[in-house]
C-alpha cells in the first residue's frame, strides 16, 4: 500500500494544488496535498496535510485551513501563527514508514488529539503554552543578549542594531545585540565581521511573572496590543513598562526586552509617535525616586492608543550567557568553570580536546584558566590528523590552538599558550586543579605520575593516549591510588597481532599511520573524564575504545598493581 492509499483510507481527501487557498497553493505546488475536517468541542477545523516524502521517511506537515469563527484571531496552543499544527515531535518519534496505513491512522489520531488540546478552556489551554510561549512569538527580527533569563535589569543593558554579510547569497543580515559592556559589543562585531547600523536604542527591560501566559488575540502588532496583553498577563509589568517609556522623555526609539518567568526572553522594537513623546516629563535617567513618583495611570490611555507607536516589530531573542551556551552539557554544577587546567601536548589528541573542554566551561569563571603547553611547530605533515587548518603552518602548536579558539569564541577566555616544553616540577608549582597529559611520551608520564604524589593537594592527572598502534583510544585518571606504571597490568595486544612494520620515520620524527578518528575518540574520553572529576565519586579511572585485534578492557577503577615497576603501592 502507498502513502496515498493509506491517507485516503484514513479519511483524507486528495486536493489539487490549484484548488488550495493562498499561500498554500504556492508553498506546496510540488507536494501531494490532502484535506480533512475534524470535529472538536469548539467547532470544526479544516486541516491540510502536505506530504513531502512519499516514502514517509518524514511525516506530513499539517496546517489549519479553516477554524471555528469563535477562534478566529486567537492564539491556540500547538498551532503556530502561520497555522502549522505541531501534532508530533518528529525528532523524538518513531514510526514504520513501510506500513503507510498504520502511519496514516497514527497521524490522523494525533491531529485530532492536538486540536482537542488546542480548544480546551482555562487552565488546560493556558498550560498548553507553558515553557513553549516564546515559540509562538512569530518574530520579525532576531537578537542576541549577553545575559541570562531572570537576570536582567533596565539600567544594565544597551542595545544596538548591527549588520554583516551572510547567508547563502552573501546578503546583508541585520540583528540586534543587547550588551552590558562596550567590550561585549566590540567582540561581537569582531566575531561576526559586523558593522553598527544607526544609533543605540533606549533599552527597557521588563520582568513578567506570567500569571496568565495565553493571550486572546495574537500576534501583537502594536504597542497598544502589548499593553492590552500585559493588562491581563501581569498588571505590574504593564505599569513598569509605562514608567520606563515615560522616563525616556522625548526619546522615541525603544528596545523593549520582555523577560517572562519560566518561559524565556522576547523583545519588541518600538518607535513612539513623536507627539506622544513630547507629552512625557523630562526626567534624568539617574533620578530613580522621581521615576517612581510618576503615576502611569496618567499616561496609560495614551500608550494604549492605536496611534501610540508608528513602528513596531517583534524580535526573537537568544541568550548568549555562559549558562545558556553550556546548558546542553551536564548540569551546571558539574561543568569546568573556575578550574585551573593544563593541557600538556597540543598534537592531534590535545588539539581535539581543547574545544570540547571550552564548551564544558573550561577557561571561564573568575578563577578559570586553560594553559596549553607545546614547543613543537605545526607542519604540513601534521595536517592530515590535526584540528588546525592550513593557515597555521609554521606556527607553534600551542600558540596556534590558542589563536584558533579565541578567534571562534564570543567571550574572553582565560587561555594561555606556552611555546616550550613543560617540566614536571614547573607544572606542579603552577597548582593546577587538572593536568591533562597527552604528550604520548611514557617517560614524561611516569615522572609526572610519581612526582604528584610528593606534594600536598596534588592535581588530578588525566592521561590520554593512543595505544596498540592506533587500535586503542585510552584514558587513565590518576587520583593518587593506581599510578601510570600500574597500566602495565593491562595487556592490549598479543605479540602475534603486532604489525610487522608499523612505524614511519622522517629524520628524527616518528609517527604511526592511522586515522584521526582514534585521537578524536581519545579526546572525547578526556572530556568525559574531566567532567567526571567534578562528581563526588569517579565512575571509572580507566576507559578505552578498541578496534582491530586489540584486547578490550571494560571500564574500571584501576587498582594498584603489585608488580608495578614505577613505584611500590600499599595494597
Amino acid at each position: 500500500m502507498t502513502s496515498h492509499n493509506g491517507l485516503l483510507k484514513a479519511g483524507f481527501d486528495f486536493r489539487l494544488t490549484e484548488d488550495l487557498p493562498a499561500p498554500f497553493c504556492e508553498l506546496f505546488s510540488r507536494k501531494d496535498n490532502y484535506q480533512k475536517k475534524y470535529k472538536t468541542t469548539s467547532g470544526d477545523f479544516s486541516v491540510l496535510l502536505s506530504v513531502d516524502c512519499g516514502d514517509l521517511s518524514s511525516l506530513p506537515l499539517a496546517f489549519v485551513l479553516d477554524r471555528p469563527d469563535s477562534l478566529n484571531g486567537q492564539l491556540l496552543p500547538h498551532i503556530s501563527v502561520g497555522n502549522n499544527i505541531c501534532y508530533v515531535n518528529e525528532d523524538m518519534s518513531d514510526w514504520n514508514p513501510h506500513n503507510p496505513q498504520a502511519t496514516a491512522v497514527a497521524v490522523d489520531q494525533q491531529i485530532q488529539r492536538t486540536l482537542e488540546i488546542a480548544v480546551s478552556k482555562d487552565y488546560a489551554r493556558d498550560n498548553g503554552f507553558r515553557t513553549e510561549f516564546v515559540n509562538y512569538w512569530d518574530a520579525d527580527e532576531i537578537g542576541y543578549i549577553f545575559g541570562g533569563q531572570g537576570c536582567i535589569k533596565s539600567n544594565d543593558f544597551n542595545s544596538q542594531l548591527v549588520a554583516y554579510q551572510g547567508g547563502t547569497q552573501g546578503a546583508e543580515v541585520k540583528e540586534y545585540i543587547v550588551y552590558e559592556e562596550a567590550i561585549q559589543l566590540e567582540n561581537w562585531l569582531s566575531l561576526r565581521g559586523a558593522k553598527i547600523v544607526g544609533s543605540p536604542f533606549e533599552t527597557v527591560c521588563i520582568k513578567i511573572q506570567a500569571l496568565k501566559v495565553a493571550p486572546s488575540i495574537w500576534p501583537l502588532n502594536s504597542l497598544s496590543d502589548l499593553f492590552v496583553w500585559l493588562k491581563t498577563t501581569d498588571i505590574a509589568a504593564r505599569n513598569e513598562l509605562a514608567i520606563q517609556l515615560i522616563s525616556g522623555g522625548s526619546k522615541t526609539n525603544h528596545f523593549v526586552l520582555l523577560d517572562i518567568k519560566d518561559e524565556g526572553m522576547v523583545a519588541v522594537k518600538v518607535r513612539l509617535n513623536q507627539r506622544l513623546g513630547k507629552t512625557f516629563p523630562k526626567i534624568a535617567s539617574n533620578h530613580t525616586k522621581i521615576k517612581r513618583s510618576i503615576k502611569p495611570s496618567h499616561f496609560i490611555s495614551a500608550l494604549e492608543s492605536k496611534k501610540s507607536s508608528i513602528e513596531f516589530s517583534r524580535v526573537r531573542m537568544s541568550s548568549i550567557s555562559d549558562d545558556s551556551l553550556l546548558k546542553r552539557n551536564r548540569p551546571v554544577e558539574f561543568d569546568l568553570r573556575n578550574k585551573r587546567i593544563a593541557i600538556i601536548g597540543c598534537g592531534t589528541i590535545g588539539g581535539y580536546c581543547v574545544e570540547p573542554l571550552v564548551r564544558s566551561g573550561a577557561g571561564r569563571g573568575t578563577k578559570g584558566l586553560i594553559d596549553l603547553w607545546d614547543s613543537d611547530e605545526y607542519k604540513p605533515d601534521n595536517y592530515g590528523r590535526h584540528v588546525l587548518p592550513e593557515k597555521y603552518f609554521g606556527w607553534n602548536k600551542a600558540t596556534a590552538l590558542k589563536n584558533r579558539v579565541e578567534a571562534d569564541s564570543l567571550k574572553g577566555l582565560n587561555i594561555r599558550a606556552h611555546a616550550q616544553k613543560s617540566s614536571v616540577d614547573q607544572l606542579i608549582k603552577m597548582k593546577y586543579d587538572i593536568v591533562i597529559d597527552v604528550t604520548g611520551r611514557p617517560p614524561f608520564s611516569k615522572t609526572l605520575s610519581r612526582k604528584v604524589r610528593e606534594v600536598a593537594n596534588p592535581p588530578i592527572v588525566i592521561f590520554g593516549y593512543n595505544h596498540a598502534y592506533g587500535q586503542v583510544s585510552a584514558v587513565f585518571v590518576d587520583t593518587g591510588k593506581a599510578c601510570y606504571g600500574c597500566l602495565d597490568r593491562l595487556s592490549v595486544l598479543n605479540e602475534k597481532d603486532i604489525p610487522g612494520s608499523p612505524e614511519s620515520y622522517s629524520c628524527g620524527s616518528v609517527y604511526l599511520p592511522y586515522d584521526a578518528s582514534v585521537s578524536i575518540i581519545t579526546a572525547a574520553l578526556i572530556q568525559e573524564a574531566a567532567l567526571n572529576t567534578q562528581l563526588e565519586r569517579l565512575p571509572w579511572t580507566y576507559s578505552q575504545h578498541t578496534t582491530g585485534k586489540a584486547i578490550h578492557h571494560k571500564r574500571q577503577n584501576l587498582k594498584p598493581f603489585k608488580s608495578c615497576l614505577l613505584m611500590e603501592h600499599n595494597l
